[in-house]
């Protein structure tokens, strides 16, 4: 039912192809220096393989002139949008996928240390949440957009201070996952280097005003090799690469102590109560 979707060519092969399903529909969008095409597939019982939609938006002259790389970079069809990056020029184009049709682009450049990190092998990975469009790289400048228009709404460099970190001025950055409004995100190890620079930090933002909650320098060094960090459970489970452990961090069990001067005293006279609560993780060992 769906042979005929149309394709499209360059260089004497087919572009790639990317596609989701969420809901009573499947959403996929092909892409090229020429061309961006959009499409959706119907699920909903007795109706499907119906194509609900086929677009076609041509690319601006400058992609294929300019010989510039196109990446795919994430979809939410709960969102309503699809988006791909144009690295050489370091700008979002994003597509809908309620209609196939053009919404906006190119959004404002980012830091042109950015370009560094291949979106589709999730080097840089983007995240699409609650009507934004997060973005970051190897330059250690996070950027967040309106998905609605492209415009960017803050941003938040994680500076390294000490010049640790060989590649750039800034911590490269990689997103972990965005838990109740708020964007986790840690420096990533790609390449080896040793001795490993110190202080990379491990950064906790408000998803929303961009607002910084806490940043611990030191406390783990994310991995490109090593899978993503998850949550689950309010417990944070991720990967340091300062010691290759896993540490799961999160609400932990405490000891209480109570302890009076006196076990003996006279109704209405007052007495002096004192204790303790510690910290009895396994982390404190």
């Amino acid at each position: 039912a769906v042979d005929h979707l149309p394709g499209i060519e360059l260089g004497g092969r087919s572009s790639p192809i990317r596609a989701t399903a969420f809901g009573d529909k499947i959403f996929g969008l092909l892409y090229s220096r020429t061309e961006v095409n959009t499409w959706a597939i119907s699920l909903e019982k007795g109706h499907e393989g119906e194509i609900l939609f086929s677009e076609t938006w041509d690319a601006p002259a400058d992609w294929e002139a300019g010989q510039v790389q196109i990446e795919f970079n994430a979809i939410s069809l709960e969102e309503g949008a699809a988006v791909i990056w144009n690295k050489d020029a370091l700008e979002y184009y994003c597509f809908s996928t309620d209609n196939g049709e053009y919404m906006w682009g190119p959004a404002e450049p980012e830091y042109y240390m950015n370009y560094y990190g291949w979106t589709e092998f999730g080097e840089r990975p983007p995240f699409i949440y609650n009507g934004k469009l997060y973005s970051s790289g190897a330059g250690g400048v996070i950027y967040c957009y309106d998905l609605t228009d492209g415009s960017v709404l803050w941003t938040y460099t994680a500076d390294d201070p000490y010049q640790e970190y060989l590649f750039a001025n800034n911590w490269w950055q990689f997103f972990l996952y965005i838990v109740d409004g708020k964007l986790y995100s840690a420096h990533m190890e790609h390449s080896a280097i040793e001795p490993m620079p110190r202080g990379a930090p491990f950064i906790c933002l408000d998803a929303t005003t961009g607002e910084l909650i806490w940043r611990a320098d030191g406390l783990f060094r994310s991995t490109r090799w090593g899978g993503r960090a998850i949550m689950g459970d309010s417990v944070m489970v991720g990967m340091d690469t300062y010691d290759n452990r896993l540490y799961a961090v999160g609400k932990g069990p405490s000891q209480t102590t109570v302890s009076m001067a006196n076990d003996v005293t006279t109704q209405g006279h007052s007495i002096v109560i004192k204790g303790t609560v510690t910290d009895v993780s396994p982390g404190t060992q």
